[in-house]
């Protein structure tokens, strides 16, 4: 199976380095998406602390009305 060029130049470095682990083209896919998860969420993390830094506070969680 050969994986044709996607995403970002990060998603194919990454993809590049799990293939090195994984002889498994699939799961070094799935373990580049996970790091790339991961890293948009630590992403995130730090532009909500960085807001609460200022002074702001995020909303709270809206509550789901229950049917």
């Amino acid at each position: 199976m050969t994986l044709a060029p996607a995403g970002s130049d990060r998603t194919q470095e990454l993809i590049y380095e799990a293939g090195k682990v994984y002889s498994d083209p699939e799961k070094a896919v799935n373990a580049a998406m996970a790091i790339e998860a991961m890293e948009e969420t630590a992403r995130q993390m730090n532009l909500a602390d960085e807001y609460r830094a200022r002074g702001n506070e995020p909303a709270p969680p809206k509550k789901l009305a229950r049917p």
